[in-house]
């Protein structure tokens, strides 16, 4: 690890530490709902860095595949507590605001610094995988237009939509696991090389789990201080706030 890595952990360590100590000594819920967040920003990049360390032992496809999967673990927490909490519009902004960031900003910035690095000025993909991805995400869309025509229509199907909505994930993610197989199957062997001393297997391990935890751990205290603590003794209007904090 680098010194500067090392300082980050530190001072996130002290970031989530200090957030839980606000939280359980009954300090006002908006400076903790700040700390928490500043907490939660480091531990994904601590994720991120972690995620780095793992590519530099295994294949493009897998490293591609650690990212995304634990890169929205903090989102993934986010959600799952919103929904907890019953506060349905943060989780429905937060997945929204994800979709955006993912399929907008890290894909075109992603785009612009890749083509620059490439040959001729432009980056290019195994065809493969974008036609995997847009057949997935077509699958996914389908499901979500079926299940908006039978609401909009008043059809009977529209009173199962919860069963529909139960079949239609275990249907995608048993799809998702079959092709996720055969993917990392095709995948090569590892093409990144080590920028600055590189961090061991274990140490890299350790920083992911202690890294999902505390994400887990922070997020819980942003779904108690930052949801209904703070939004709603300010009344219905701030719930707007809260749709673009989640966004």
């Amino acid at each position: 690890m680098t010194r500067r890595q090392i300082l980050a952990v530190v001072a996130i360590a002290i970031a989530s530490a200090a957030a839980g100590v606000m939280h359980y000594a009954d300090v006002d819920a908006v400076p903790t709902f700040i700390v928490a967040g500043l907490a939660l920003a480091g531990l994904a990049y601590v994720v991120a860095f972690a995620t780095e360390s793992l590519g530099e032992r295994f294949g493009p496809g897998a490293t591609g595949l650690l990212q995304s999967t634990l890169g929205n673990l903090p989102e993934f927490f986010v959600v799952l507590f919103a929904l907890q909490k019953g506060e349905v519009l943060v989780a429905q902004t937060s997945l929204i605001g994800s979709l955006l960031a993912n399929g907008l900003l890290v894909l075109g910035l992603t785009i612009i610094v890749g083509a620059r690095r490439g040959e001729g000025g432009l980056m290019r993909f195994h065809p493969r995988l974008p036609n995997d991805t847009m057949t997935m995400l077509m699958l996914a869309v389908f499901v979500i237009v079926i299940l908006g025509i039978a609401q909009s229509s008043g059809d009977e199907a529209a009173t199962h939509a919860k069963a529909i909505s139960a079949i239609a994930a275990v249907g995608l993610l048993v799809v998702y696991g079959l092709w996720l197989r055969s993917y990392l199957r095709a995948d090569t062997g590892a093409t990144i090389q080590p920028e600055g001393p590189s961090i061991g297997l274990a140490p890299t391990i350790g920083l992911l789990a202690a890294a999902g935890v505390g994400a887990e751990d922070v997020v819980g205290l942003l779904a108690q201080d930052g949801g209904a603590a703070v939004v709603h003794p300010l009344g219905d209007d701030v719930q707007l706030g809260v749709a673009v904090a989640a966004l």
